[in-house]
């Protein structure tokens, strides 16, 4: 788990991308349509991510540091191609200089880190440079795509349900989180009262986890339903059909339903549980949250596409000024 003082850090910072994240989408003058919100929301958390890391903001939603954001996505087109590799090998053949660019970086802030940042923080373990390059690096990856990816899913799915979306914003608009763009002194307690956008985050992340299989090797023979598996066997297992199991969640397993209680396996489980469950469980209802206190969103059923993260596909997400406003 994350300490409470980093969990604070990151509700302050995900507070201020949200609210110019927020101010973006005004400037735009509602009703408007967007196709890429995906994109959108990934640069958001990229935004977050990296300043939560290294103590400053790449600031990717304005495109100004495009050079590292650049990279980054070079390096997830090939891990998705890494991840899939269905055939089509090029990418074996491809140059892979972006991680260059990153590692350096890296680097350079590993030897003069920002106080108050993760990275700071992760330096009181006397780890070497190596293991802090490889955590930046997991941080920057995979903990900006899988939760860029549940935020769209979130939002998304709200759109396609206006009774709940009316419901999680009816709490934002009482919680005052965004009633100014200054964050309230007790951010992290009014955060803990959106209940709707809280549970409706879970329902998105059982119906669409960011990351749909998972892989891991047996140390020892295993029995399994009556099959041996031998050791050092490597085993897939589909998250996705695992959340989506009738006999463990009903016969309308495959219906956005909040009021579940019982816990999906979205982010894996035990030592090797995902990382960036802390991080996702902060910033992605304060992100949507600020949408909500200002737009009613719609959208039409929208299919998933298996990147290195199980990201919407083809969308069109049309904004409307809420009548509900703060």
């Amino acid at each position: 788990m994350l300490a409470n003082q980093v969990q604070e850090r990151i509700c302050l910072i995900s507070f201020r991308h949200a609210i110019r994240l927020r101010e973006k989408l005004i400037l735009k003058q509602a009703p408007f349509s967007i196709t890429d919100i995906d994109r959108i929301l990934r640069s958001v958390a990229l935004d977050i991510i990296s300043e939560a890391i290294f103590g400053t903001s790449w600031n990717s939603l304005d495109g100004i540091d495009e050079q590292k954001a650049n990279a980054l996505s070079t390096i997830m087109e090939t891990l998705h191609w890494r991840i899939n590799d269905l055939g089509d090998r090029s990418w074996r053949n491809r140059p892979f200089r972006p991680s260059k660019v990153l590692e350096t970086y890296c680097l350079q802030e590993i030897r003069n880190p920002m106080p108050e940042s993760m990275l700071f923080e992760w330096m009181k373990y006397d780890l070497s440079d190596d293991e802090l390059q490889n955590l930046c690096m997991t941080f920057l990856t995979m903990g900006h795509e899988n939760i860029s990816t549940a935020m769209s899913w979130l939002l998304l799915q709200l759109a396609q349900n206006p009774d709940i979306q009316n419901q999680a914003r009816k709490q934002v608009i009482e919680s005052g989180i965004f009633k100014s763009t200054t964050p309230p002194a007790n951010l992290k307690m009014k955060l803990n009262s959106l209940s709707v956008l809280s549970d409706s985050f879970l329902e998105a992340s059982r119906l669409y986890p960011s990351v749909a299989v998972l892989s891991r090797m047996n140390p020892k023979e295993t029995q399994v339903c009556g099959f041996t598996i031998p050791a050092y066997q490597q085993l897939v297992v589909s998250i996705y059909d695992l959340n989506r199991d009738s006999s463990q969640w009903g016969d309308d397993a495959h219906i956005f339903n909040p009021g579940r209680k019982c816990e999906a396996w979205t982010f894996g489980g035990g030592p090797r549980s995902c990382v960036g469950k802390p991080l996702s469980f902060i910033e992605s209802p304060i992100v949507i949250a600020s949408i909500l206190s200002e737009f009613q969103v719609r959208a039409e059923k929208v299919l998933p596409q298996n990147m290195v993260s199980f990201r919407p596909g083809k969308h069109e997400l049309e904004f409307v000024q809420s009548a509900a406003k703060l």
